[in-house]
């Protein structure tokens, strides 16, 4: 039992679950925005990947001392991603610490066990990389411009000047904070619906509650989007021919793509569900007919 802890501990340093959190603040903030941008995205994708096959595989859920375990973990998690949160100035270093709450988010969709929970913690987390790669394009194509722009106040006004960046920024936000008509309500409905259907009322009322003070750091950089506009970024900086075409055609069409995933997949799921339906079966089918 020892020896799976310490699996399971290292696991959750990776994804950065608080209290094993203390890195991801640093890293996010410090590394350039698009190292930010993979490790946010496939490398906690690829983790979470791991933990899913080894609570199906080997049915570590089944283990008191794992789900107790685990259940502080994602308690402990949403409480100081969205506390600290509440702190930040720095643009990346909000983000940081809300990917730490929503993997304690993911956990309680993983607790329910069984395959409701296989396909919302999968669901979630191609939700969670969307709305990342949303969110830490704008701040690269952003700082592309000269400087880094990481701190909140840098984007006052945003959409008077860029109005596609700062679209594209204020849909990632809401998709994180889980309104209505995007992704992100899409993959808090299900993990709240396999924690319901499992019984884990605490901490589904620990993500509801959680949430809330979410909407606080994710709508005070969505009205600064909108707010007024400094004198001196009143118009837009000179770009050099190569550079426009590089943000119509390759930025844009990236962002746009992303946009959309964002969109469709908070008003038609059903398509994305029913794959990871059909996958979820399939591996539960593999994992019965071994000896």
């Amino acid at each position: 039992m020892g020896g799976l802890i310490l699996v399971l501990v290292g696991i959750a340093l990776k994804l950065g679950l608080a209290p094993f959190h203390m890195w991801i603040p640093d890293v996010y903030q410090g590394a350039p925005t698009p190292i930010t941008t993979y490790i946010a995205t496939v490398s906690k994708a690829a983790v979470m990947a791991l933990l899913l096959r080894f609570a199906t595989e080997v049915g570590i859920l089944e283990l008191p001392p794992v789900v107790h375990l685990f259940s502080l973990l994602a308690v402990v998690s949403m409480v100081t991603g969205n506390v600290l949160a509440l702190l930040q100035q720095n643009v990346k270093r909000l983000l940081a610490y809300s990917s730490i709450a929503h993997f304690g988010y993911v956990l309680v969709a993983l607790l329910a066990g069984g395959p409701p929970a296989a396909e919302a913690v999968t669901f979630y987390v191609i939700v969670y990389c969307a709305m990342s790669l949303g969110a830490f394009g704008v701040v690269t194509v952003y700082s592309s411009e000269g400087g880094d722009k990481d701190r909140v106040e840098d984007y006052q006004g945003l959409f008077w000047t860029r109005p596609w960046l700062a679209g594209m920024l204020a849909l990632s936000l809401l998709s994180l904070a889980g309104i209505p008509v995007t992704a992100g309500f899409i993959g808090k409905f299900y993990a709240i619906a396999a924690g319901v259907d499992a019984g884990l009322w605490w901490l589904v009322l620990a993500l509801i509650a959680n949430s809330v003070v979410s909407l606080y750091y994710y709508l005070r950089l969505f009205v600064t989007l909108f707010g007024e506009v400094a004198v001196q970024e009143a118009l837009p900086q000179q770009a050099t021919p190569q550079r426009l075409e590089f943000v119509s055609w390759t930025v844009v069409c990236s962002l746009g793509f992303v946009a959309s995933i964002i969109l469709v997949l908070g008003v038609y799921p059903e398509p994305l569900i029913h794959l990871i339906r059909e996958s979820v079966s399939n591996l539960l089918m593999v994992v019965a007919q071994r000896p």
